[in-house]
This record gives C-alpha cells, sequence and structure tokens, in this order.
C-alpha cells in the first residue's frame, strides 16, 4: 500500500515510520494539546481572578464574556474540525457538505453563546459565518458534474 499524496511512499515501510510518529506527535501537542491549553489558562486566570493583569497572552481572553471566556478554544477546534474533512474526504461534494454542516452547526454554537463582549463583534462573526456557508452552499450548486462530455 502507498500513499496516496505521495505515490512513491510505501506505507509502514522506511521513512513513512518517521512521518507517521511526526505527525501523531503534531496532533497530540498542537491539534488537541493547544485548544486545551488555552481553555485551561484561561479558566486558571478566571479562577484566580487576574484577568486584569498584563499579560502577553491577554490576547486569548480579553474580548470574550467572562462566562466564555476559553472561547479561542472553540475557534481552534472549529479550524480544526474544517482541515480534517478537507484533509480525509476526497469527495468534493462530501467535502462541501461537511463543511456547510460544521459551519451550520458553529452558527448555533456562535449565536446561542454570544461570546463576545461587543456585540458588533458577535453579529460580525455570524455574518462571516453565514458568507463562508453560503460560499460552501453555492460550491455544492455549481461543481460541475462530470459527464463523458467534459471528462
Amino acid at each position: 500500500v502507498y500513499l496516496k499524496m505521495a505515490p512513491e511512499i510505501e506505507c509502514w515501510v522506511g521513512r513513512h515510520w518517521v512521518m507517521a510518529l511526526v505527525s501523531i506527535f503534531y496532533i497530540i501537542v498542537v491539534v488537541v494539546g493547544v485548544p486545551v491549553g488555552i481553555f485551561l489558562f484561561t479558566q486558571r486566570k478566571r479562577m484566580l481572578n487576574k484577568l486584569t493583569d498584563e499579560s502577553a497572552f491577554k490576547f486569548l481572553y480579553e474580548r470574550y464574556e467572562i462566562e466564555v471566556i476559553w472561547w479561542h478554544s472553540v475557534l481552534i477546534v472549529r479550524r480544526a474540525v474544517i482541515a480534517f474533512i478537507l484533509m480525509t474526504v476526497d469527495s468534493p461534494m462530501i467535502q462541501g457538505a461537511s463543511a456547510a454542516v460544521v459551519i451550520a452547526a458553529f452558527i448555533v454554537i456562535h449565536s446561542l453563546a454570544q461570546p463576545f463582549v461587543d456585540d458588533n463583534l458577535d453579529l460580525l462573526e455570524i455574518v462571516t459565518l453565514f458568507g463562508i456557508l453560503l460560499y460552501s452552499i453555492s460550491g455544492l450548486l455549481y461543481f460541475p458534474h462530470l459527464s463523458t462530455r467534459t471528462k
């Protein structure tokens, strides 16, 4: 069995093991560790009542309501889910449909949470997500169907 994106590399032989170990480390540290770390960091700041202290990481929590101070980790998870869909799903139609469902779910989640201190930022985020949703749906509607004539 060979890698789909690099057919010259045989799976689970030689350098593929190194790539697999590096990717597992990356997934654990970056994809899981960063959102969890941000969540724990912001919760700890809130519990210790140190939200007004000057910090190099103040950008992670200063624009969010106190109840959802960890919201930045939700934004990272949203991006990771979309990236996961794009990397694992081969069919453009299924990619588009899956992305549309995920974006619609995050529109609902964001509408319920209203995480930003400034209501204009909440509105901007929802409008932006709707734009991305419409872009995904229009891609599905206008995707050229492959036929014998267009191949």
